[in-house]
């Protein structure tokens, strides 16, 4: 069942929490809070079914530039 599934679950964590902000808050303030948060950070290795691995610099880059080109609005 997705419910008990860890990767479910960590998936709408995310949307809930992108959902949570696009009611709030404009893009540059999601972007600053996606860049701040290990675990929003991390979506990459998470959606792609990888492990979650320590967050390096090449993740969060492609990370903030999908923010900026509105692909998490689409979650």
């Amino acid at each position: 069942m997705p419910e008990n599934n860890p990767i479910a679950v960590r998936d709408r964590e995310i949307r809930d929490v992108i959902n949570h902000l696009k009611k709030r808050h404009n893009k540059d303030y999601i972007s600053d809070f996606i860049f701040r948060n290990y675990w929003v950070i991390n979506y990459y290795n998470i959606l792609k079914r990888v492990d979650s691995r320590p967050v390096d610099p090449e993740l969060a880059s492609i990370a903030y530039r999908k923010v900026m080109n509105d692909e998490y609005f689409n979650l």
